[in-house]
């Protein structure tokens, strides 16, 4: 699947609202004109002119407002792209913000998400006209995938010692979190000593490496209760918790509610 639309004039009254979801496929928002309100994962994040936000495969993500927004998105399954390709996509989807484009970027790819659409409009057979408006999509995706490579390469080469170890941390964090959680594991993955994590982790973030920890089993603990069917008691399993009524305690203590009324909260 490789496919465009055009989301025109939306505002908070007309937006097609869903709560929090995932996809199986990657989706790119070109905010052309106006602004539009996204929640990613569970964050707000707001897109403004000339922003593309990049969403993974298993993100979740909704339409939460618009201000006189038009906005292009391009959804693209897995399966269409290179393994190179998808690392650099899931490393722009973890960022969790809008990444601003150059001026030329916007411009040339909302001129071939245009010039996309006309060919449908092309006295051609239907196989042709898919043809020809993939391989229009196809280069408007590689301008996209150039953009994140030089961005990517941008950011790891002006990163200081403290700022690599941290995203390593982080990383390995979003690996392991539900089989280790204790800081000074962590910094033994790392080989670096525990006090010199928590400094790094403080001096990049501001939050200590336990922090960072919580947070990540926090979020996965939201997704599943409010995506998925498991029952509070297999969501603590899975998170490596045997303990239910701690791991109660602890999800009330980070995220100020009960897991059952999370749940509630969140379907409604």
């Amino acid at each position: 699947m490789l496919t465009l639309e055009q989301l025109c004039n939306q505002n908070s009254t007309s937006l097609r609202r869903k709560r929090l979801h995932q996809d199986d496929y990657y989706l790119f928002f070109l905010q052309e004109s106006g602004s539009l309100q996204i929640a990613l994962g569970f964050q707000v994040l707001e897109l403004k002119q000339g922003d593309m936000l990049c969403v993974s495969p298993g993100q979740l993500h909704a339409a939460l407002s618009a201000t006189d927004s038009v906005t292009w998105v391009l959804s693209v399954v897995p399966a269409l792209l290179s393994i190179n390709d998808q690392a650099v996509f899931r490393w722009a989807s973890d960022q969790y913000e809008p990444l601003p484009l150059p001026a030329l970027y916007v411009e040339l790819l909302i001129q071939g998400y245009r010039w996309t659409n006309e060919l449908a409009r092309v006295n051609v057979t239907q196989e042709i006209s898919q043809q020809l408006r993939a391989t229009a999509l196809q280069a408007c995706l590689r301008l996209l995938t150039v953009h994140y490579e030089q961005r990517k390469a941008h950011v790891k080469k002006v990163q200081t010692r403290p700022e690599l170890l941290i995203h390593s941390f982080q990383g390995l964090v979003a690996q392991s979190f539900r089989t280790v959680k204790s800081p000074a594991a962590y910094a033994s993955l790392l080989h670096v000593s525990a006090s010199y994590l928590n400094e790094a982790c403080v001096q990049v973030t501001g939050h200590p490496p336990g922090y960072w920890i919580q947070q990540q089993i926090l979020e996965e603990a939201k997704r599943s209760l409010g995506y998925s069917e498991l029952s509070v008691k297999e969501i603590a399993y899975a998170l490596g918790y045997t303990d239910v009524a701690y791991f109660s305690r602890v999800f009330t203590r980070l995220a100020g509610v009960s897991p059952s009324l999370f749940r509630q909260t969140s379907r409604k």
